[in-house]
């Protein structure tokens, strides 16, 4: 039994173990979906640009998935979020760039929002009032690469492609003059103010872009002056009005020229200085460093009188008044004014020495030959006063005082002083006429002529005297009528007799001589008669006894 149970199970097959391939069909379908998703990968991360973060003051303009980045208006990024920043200071945008952005985006770059806007008299961005504001990128592949930045808050004036030279401008004051105002050359714009800051001193320092190729015309010798508003003036040719443009009057300016005598000067690089004068007249006039400073004090009023007021000498102006300060003391009761004076000596040479060693004795000359100064009228008008200097050879004895701050220069009363002197003296002399006395004496004549025409006697003489004139008229009239033949008769008779005695006592005529003769023997008789007289005075019996021998 056990053996046929042995033979059966050697009778049975031998199984043979195969062995499986590893490989399936069914794994082709995860690879490839894995390549796939890797080229998706690459692909996303080859075309996905770079994350950037752009901070800005507001977010006004700034909407998430709306507000694209633009660069010469070419959609090149936009923006996926806006959040305010942790310490509430701004705002901050997060931007996905184009990939091809990459490179330009550098510590250089520059952002800000565009919208419309309204400056320096032109309007920009007017197309955002239908697409809404965007980004714009200003580019840069210098310095190092970066992907956080803080926007700006106006677009900047002049682009880095912008062919020009920079200039560097100081002045006392800028006016009405704004980043982004035009800068003319003979009333042609050819640049722009791009900056301005205030310097510690107090003075600006500001910043203008001429544009290529005008930027060949700065010279070394170029003058700048502020445009803004317009000049008048009024001289021998009638009232003249300069103005660069409608734009300066409006928004202001910055004008330049070069001086004809002055044009061969070299070329100014980038970054030269130059002095912004106020005007175009100021930038005309010459040009002064030496400054010195002097004191007036003046013992009368000097309402009109005001900083800035100019100071005069023969009609050429020698500087500006600096700083007008009262003083006094109530002990003593005298008051007066200090006036400090800033006057440029190469204006005057003859009179103010350029030197600081002679300067001082130049002016002690000065003043001992009379030289003062003495308050002037400036306008009229305006009732706007200046300081004139002046020689007065028969002023008072008077010396330069070196003890205060600044030497002291010698003051006359001006002219408005005079004339005052000169009315309280007529004032002075008329309290001494007695007026209460004249006035008694008007009002008793004008009582009494007022009694003499209320009087009843004036009146009756007064209808007397009209009759006596009619009844005079009436005489005349009839002496008119009888007495006018008789008197032309008796004329005729005397034009007759005129005529005989004009005849007799000719020269040559014989009663002529006749006269003469008698007159001589008349006069010979009234000398004895005269003799015969004076005797008798002496002798009155002589008309008893008769003349003794």
């Amino acid at each position: 039994m056990t053996q046929d149970t042995d033979t059966g199970a050697e009778a049975l097959p031998q199984a043979v173990v195969a062995a499986k391939s590893r490989f399936s069909i069914v794994w082709l379908v995860p690879i490839v979906a894995a390549l796939i998703g890797a080229w998706l990968v690459y692909k996303a991360v080859t075309e996905t640009g770079p994350t950037i973060t752009i901070d800005f003051a507001t977010g006004a303009g700034l909407v998430a998935g709306k507000t694209k980045i633009k660069y010469k208006d070419v959609e090149i990024g936009h923006v996926t979020a806006v959040e305010i920043l942790g310490d509430l200071s701004g705002v901050r945008a997060t931007a996905e760039m184009a990939p091809g952005a990459k490179d330009y985006l550098t510590e250089e770059t520059r952002f800000w929002v565009v919208r419309a806007r309204l400056a320096a008299g032109e309007v920009s961005g007017l197309g955002t009032l239908l697409s809404g504001a965007y980004l714009a990128m200003q580019p840069s592949t210098e310095g190092k690469k970066q992907r956080a930045f803080v926007g700006l808050e106006k677009a900047p004036v002049i682009t880095p492609d912008t062919k020009g030279t920079r200039y560097v401008l100081n002045a006392e004051k800028l006016g009405s003059i704004d980043i982004g105002a035009p800068v003319y050359f003979r009333q042609i714009r050819v640049g722009r103010v791009v900056d301005f800051n205030m310097e510690p001193s107090g003075k600006i320092r500001a910043e203008v872009f001429v544009r290529s190729p005008h930027d060949a015309r700065v010279k070394t010798t170029t003058r700048f002056w502020n445009a803004g508003g317009f000049d008048v003036s009024l001289n021998a040719e009638g009232l003249q009005i300069d103005s660069e443009s409608l734009v300066t009057m409006l928004v202001g300016g910055i004008a330049f020229d070069t001086p004809a005598a002055l044009e061969n000067a070299a070329h100014a690089d980038t970054g030269h200085e130059f002095h912004l004068y106020d005007n175009l007249r100021a930038s005309e006039s010459p040009v002064y460093e030496l400054k010195r400073f002097y004191e007036v004090i003046f013992e009368e009023s000097i309402r009109g009188l005001s900083i800035g007021a100019p100071i005069d000498m023969l009609g050429f102006e020698l500087g500006r008044v600096a700083f007008i300060e009262p003083f006094g003391d109530v002990e003593s009761g005298v008051f007066a004014v200090r006036v400090v004076i800033e006057v440029q000596p190469e204006r005057y040479p003859a009179l103010m020495s350029p030197t600081d060693k002679d300067a001082e004795t130049s002016l002690k000359k000065a003043v001992a030959a009379g030289l003062r100064a003495k308050l002037s009228s400036g306008n009229l008008i305006t009732g706007q006063k200046m300081i004139s200097f002046d020689f007065f050879p028969n002023a008072p004895a008077a010396e330069m005082d070196f003890s205060g701050e600044y030497p002291t220069i010698p003051a006359l009363p001006g002219s408005f002083a005079e004339v005052a002197e000169s009315i309280a003296r007529i004032a002075q002399q008329l309290e001494q006429v007695p007026l209460q006395q004249i006035g008694e004496d008007l009002g008793r004549t004008a009582s009494g002529l007022a009694d003499l025409v209320n009087s009843p006697d004036l009146e009756k003489s007064l209808r007397d005297l009209s009759a006596t004139l009619a009844e005079f008229s009436e005489v005349a009239t009839n002496l008119n009528a009888n007495v006018s033949p008789a008197l032309t008769g008796v004329i005729e008779e005397a034009e007759r007799t005129l005529g005989s005695v004009r005849t007799m006592v000719d020269t040559n005529s014989a009663a002529r001589n006749e006269t003469k003769r008698l007159l001589i023997e008349l006069t010979e008789t009234a000398q004895a008669i005269r003799m015969i007289v004076d005797y008798l005075e002496r002798h009155p019996e002589a008309l008893i006894r008769g003349k003794g021998d």
